[in-house]
């Protein structure tokens, strides 16, 4: 490792906590593993998501056990880790190489990772490497590590190249790492909930390796349970002589049946509806004319396509006499049989925008 490079040295520390000091830190001997710590596992268990999750996959380098090396893969994208002086030409074979790859994750709450990678030492110098992970934007603290030469003795000498699979625990403390043919000894603290926030609030994965060990291929699966959907109706009213026309716009989410959509015509003083239209528009129950002050309400039935998302329903026109004595207001609420069995109204992410009034 030569001098240039050695400034990089405290930001490795840092990416491995609970390993102190510099990267020859990696070099020295571990206490055994605690309960909490990392698990080895005698081989990973099939990739598996809960039915309502959806699973994902995201692959930068070939799978290929190193075959081309000193030509290396072409970079899949020019940028390292942001924040941290890396690259991520794999299957790189110079020393004092600092490796580093960024993923981003989909939508939604992630539940479950799993990174698999294969790295091979490239000189006698690897044996004081290490890899780490981090789920902030900037390689920030919240990430953690391993010395490779924990999870492989001998790592940098006569250690083959070898594939790591690393499943990070979701919920309790624990990262199971399973390296065929190795045994395991030592690992770093670890939150698996602060991790998965993490994951969750940024939807980016980083692995950095330093700085002698050569990387093959990175693959992340993972889980993610869909965002709830974002439901946002909208009411606006115009008054153009004796007609009113009530419009209702789905600014949010699609809304997928079964389901109605309620708006309810508040009638002032001094106003008489004579009449609603406006198919498939129905106000069952109501005696036209309406006299105010009194209130009426028509609903629409959501339709088996659903109501797209940014699409205006049709419009309800009223036919009035009479001038009001205050402002004719409407009031839209959306029910959902999938939510309180359609009986309360849907809490939309933005409910002042449920009402319109006008003179």
């Amino acid at each position: 490792m030569n001098a240039r490079h050695k400034v990089l040295l405290p930001l490795a520390a840092i990416a491995l906590i609970g390993f102190v000091g510099s990267s020859a830190v990696f070099a020295q001997a571990q206490p055994p593993a605690k309960p909490g710590g990392p698990v080895a596992t005698n081989g990973p268990q099939p990739f598996k998501c809960d039915p309502t999750d959806k699973m994902f996959q995201v692959q930068n380098g070939t799978n290929d056990n190193f075959v081309g090396t000193g030509t290396a893969d072409p970079k899949p994208h020019p940028v390292g880790i942001p924040g941290l002086n890396t690259s991520n030409i794999y299957d790189q074979t110079a020393s004092n190489y600092h490796f580093g790859d960024s993923f981003t994750l989909p939508a939604g709450q992630i539940t479950r990772i799993r990174l698999t990678t294969r790295l091979k030492a490239n000189s006698g110098d690897a044996n004081n490497d290490g890899i780490s992970f981090s789920a902030s934007p900037t390689f920030t603290p919240g990430h953690f590590g391993f010395a490779l030469n924990t999870l492989v003795p001998g790592w940098g000498t006569s250690a083959p190249a070898k594939l790591f699979v690393f499943d990070f625990d979701a919920s309790g403390a624990q990262v199971h790492v399973n390296v065929p043919g190795s045994p395991f000894s030592a690992g770093p603290p670890y939150s698996g909930a602060a991790f998965y926030a993490d994951l969750t609030l940024n939807h980016v994965l980083h692995m950095y390796v330093q700085d002698d060990t050569s990387v093959d291929f990175i693959q992340i699966e993972g889980c993610a349970k869909p965002l709830p959907p974002k439901y946002d109706l909208v009411a606006s009213k115009k008054h153009d002589g004796n007609v009113y026309v009530l419009n209702v716009h789905n600014a949010g989410s699609q809304i997928m049946p079964t389901g109605k959509v309620d708006v309810t015509e508040i009638v002032p003083a001094g106003l008489i509806i004579d009449s609603a239209s406006g198919a498939p528009w129905q106000c069952p129950g109501v005696i036209f004319p309406v006299i105010g002050p009194d209130a009426f309400t028509c609903s629409y039935q959501i339709p088996p396509g659903g109501i797209a998302a940014n699409s205006p329903l049709p419009a309800i026109i009223l036919k009035t006499e009479g001038k009001s004595e205050c402002p004719n207001c409407m009031r839209v609420k959306l029910f959902l049989k999938s939510m309180s069995d359609g009986v309360k109204p849907v809490e939309e992410g933005d409910m002042k925008n449920n009402a319109s009034c006008t003179m």
